[in-house]
């Protein structure tokens, strides 16, 4: 090893809940981190602890443990299978962020749940 490199955090990776308003439309409802059991979860693997979240709201914490039925570590695949009403994507916020200008249109969920992890 190069003895001459250093690892230094620089930030963290937040995610986020993203699906079309038609996939809601149809779907069970999406309220609280425990209805994510009932939804295709679509996730984006190059995350720190791809699997698991731990969601807050206020001083109320709830860890996640995901199921998905999509893993990919390019953010596309996730976008498009989103856009596509395939599921729930759970993406970087810079990239669900963006999807949200897209035709289709994506919607944030778990407004009053901030993914911290």
């Amino acid at each position: 090893p190069d003895s001459g490199l250093a690892l230094t955090r620089i930030g963290t990776l937040r995610r986020g809940f993203y699906t079309t308003q038609d996939y809601l439309r149809n779907a069970r409802p999406l309220k609280h981190p425990d209805d994510l059991e009932n939804h295709p979860i679509l996730a984006f693997s190059k995350a720190a602890n791809p699997l698991v979240l731990v969601l807050e709201k206020g001083k109320i914490t709830k860890k996640v443990t995901l199921q998905p039925i999509l893993a990919s570590n390019d953010v596309q695949p996730i976008s498009a299978a989103a856009l596509q009403g395939l599921g729930v994507a759970v993406l970087p916020k810079f990239a669900g962020n963006d999807m949200m200008t897209s035709p289709n249109h994506m919607t944030p969920k778990q407004a009053n749940w901030l993914s911290c992890a």
